[in-house]
């Protein structure tokens, strides 16, 4: 995978981390085992705190996007090392725009503004088991500032 790209795939994740919803979270969605994982995944991103987010994915995770699969969370780490680099300036802002969550299934959009890119709309699905991550999906539209 390109740096560039695994850069753009990196910021994107940890937009996730960063964005707040806008709506309210639906009684039932509260109660989605893959609900409470995302809250966990995206304070751990809030704090910047890799380690947490790392612990959020299983040994054998599988991180899909339109660039490439990452397997493993060795492949997996990276990928949030640099995106907690990009989304730590001040300057960074992310927008949740849609979240659900049904049972072991979680998904939001998003939008983010970095000091880089400019993320005009991304998409994350994360797929839970047993209290861990073990699929995600991502895709977005980045602009290169």
């Amino acid at each position: 995978m390109h740096p560039a790209t695994f850069a753009k795939l990196t910021a994107l994740a940890l937009a996730l981390a960063f964005l707040g919803s806008s709506a309210p979270i639906a009684a039932a969605e509260r109660q989605s085992p893959a609900s409470a994982v995302l809250d966990r995944h995206l304070q751990a991103f809030g704090k910047r705190d890799v380690d947490a987010i790392m612990a959020d994915y299983g040994e054998d995770a599988v991180f899909i996007t339109p660039q490439g699969v990452l397997k493993g969370k060795a492949a997996i780490r990276p990928l949030f090392e640099m995106l907690v680099k990009e989304f730590s300036s001040p300057e960074a802002s992310v927008m949740i725009h849609v979240r659900h969550a049904n049972g072991p299934v979680a998904y939001i959009t998003w939008s983010a503004e970095t000091p880089l890119n400019h993320y005009v709309f991304a998409t994350d699905t994360l797929y839970v088991v047993d209290d861990l991550i073990r699929y995600q999906t991502f895709a977005a539209e980045v602009s290169a500032k």
